[in-house]
Formats: structure tokens, sequence, C-alpha cells
């Protein structure tokens, strides 16, 4: 059955048990992908003024040549935070939410990814699944999905490693100028 995926549509098509533990996994993969894109774009930026600062220091530029320096370093800062951003908006659909799910759990089984279909199925198709079927199916989905706890699903360790080193690299960096000056 073809279903069009879009995260409106199942408002009020899925009982709160079942979104609930969707919408958390979907917070918990937004906040651990802005954490890491923080991390890299911050460790990247730290890396080209670090490289712009030492070409300034020991090679004797012109104001052209410092001035093209710069703006590689600013131009690039500003691409790699431009890819943060835009990564960070790219919408996470209910099925690939479902599927990555069922992977990280594979205790739920179909179910979510059934019940997530059935739900973002149109009307006419509904009609035709059995309403008794339909819930006895959402509520064994619930019931799996309520002895899972998000957190543990979704690693955040190495994306707060990436972040607290992009941020130590900052203080370095500052103290490194502030030595320098």
């Amino acid at each position: 059955m073809p279903v069009k995926d879009s995260r409106p549509s199942t408002r009020g098509k899925l009982p709160p048990e079942i979104l609930a533990p969707l919408r958390r996994f979907r917070w918990r993969i937004l906040r651990v992908r802005s954490l890491w894109r923080l991390g890299i774009t911050t460790a990247a930026a730290v890396l080209l003024f670090g490289t712009a600062l030492a070409l300034d220091r020991f090679f004797l530029l012109s104001h052209a040549e410092r001035f093209a320096v710069t703006c590689a370093a600013v131009g690039a800062t500003a691409i790699l935070a431009a890819w943060s951003a835009l990564g960070l908006l790219w919408p996470l659909r209910w099925l690939e939410l479902a599927r990555g799910l069922e992977a990280e759990d594979p205790s739920l089984g179909e179910g979510l990814l059934s019940s997530v279909e059935i739900a973002l199925a149109s009307k006419s198709e509904r009609e035709r699944l059995s309403a008794q079927l339909t819930r006895a199916l959402f509520e064994t989905t619930a019931d799996k999905l309520s002895g899972i706890k998000v957190s543990t699903l979704v690693d955040a360790r190495r994306a707060r490693t990436v972040a607290w080193t992009a941020i130590a690299c900052c203080a370095v960096l500052l103290g490194v100028t502030g030595a320098w000056h």
C-alpha cells in the first residue's frame, strides 16, 4: 500500500501512547545531530582561523594576501555553518522514525511501522481495515513502546565528545591568540 509520509497527517490518527515515544525519539535525534554538527563546525572554524592566524603571524603577508586568507577562512566557516543549519532543517519523516526506532529496539517487531503506515494511509484505505484489528495493533504497539527509554537508544556520547573537543580547541586558540598579542 503506497503511503505518503508527512508529519502533520498523523495527528489524531495515532494514539498518544505511540506518538509520544516517536516525538521523543525525533527530538533526541535532533539534539544529537545538532550537537554533532555544532562540534564539527566549531572545530573546523577553529582550525581555519588558527591556520589564518599562523599564516599571519609567521609569514610576511601583504594586505591583499591577509584579506584573501581571512575571506577564505570566513567563507569556509560560513559554508560549514550553512551545512549545519540545513542538516537540522531536514525533516524526519514518521516512517523513517518508526524504522529507526524498530532498528534500535528489535523487540518492537513490525508493529510500530505498521501502525504508522495505517495512520498515514488515506481515509478510504483505513476504512477497508478492521477497526478492531487496528485498535489491537495500536494497543500492543503502545504496550511495547511503554517500556522503551529513548535516551538509551540514541547514544550522544560521541557527539558530546566532539563538542567538548571543539570547545577545548577554541579555548586553546583564544589562549594562543592572547599570548601572541
